[in-house]
């Protein structure tokens, strides 16, 4: 990932939060349109202004945290492409554009098309946390959900 670099004026996110970022709306959400990306960044985002941790946690470490986003997961089939991705590739460009967009929302009180969301998971599946709860929104194929405990 390289050496890190602090940016200015964002919150003292550097440039392994953004990368390891972009990576993870690539390897969730490369496939949705650009607001799917942007939802998926923004609960990212949920979950590490969440976590009731040191300030020490950083946003790369809530993108990596065991099994909370499956595009890190030995073995699942994004893994590879997402690890591979360059700047080379638009879409990875456009994950990392995702996630400017949401830090800029959270940041300067935009909107947030989860609504505050810490959970998703495609259309496709429907996981045991997800039954008896109502997704706050559907975009792209994925479902929001903001009443998770």
């Amino acid at each position: 990932m390289g050496r890190v670099i602090e940016l200015v004026n964002l919150d003292g996110l550097t440039f392994a939060d953004l990368e390891i970022s972009a990576r993870t709306v690539f390897g969730e959400a490369r496939g949705e349109p650009f607001l799917g990306q942007i939802a998926v960044a923004h609960v990212l985002i949920n979950r590490w202004q969440a976590q009731r941790m040191p300030r020490s946690h950083t946003l790369a470490a809530t993108a990596l945290r065991y099994k909370q986003f499956s595009a890190w997961n030995e073995g699942d089939p994004s893994r590879e492409k997402m690890l591979a991705a360059t700047l080379d590739d638009p879409r990875f460009i456009q994950a990392l554009a995702a996630v400017m967009v949401a830090l800029r929302d959270r940041l300067s009180a935009g909107t947030d098309p989860t609504e505050g969301s810490l959970h998703y998971h495609t259309s496709a599946v429907r996981p045991n946390w997800s039954v008896g709860h109502t997704p706050i929104a559907i975009i792209g194929a994925h479902q929001f959900f903001n009443d998770i405990a």
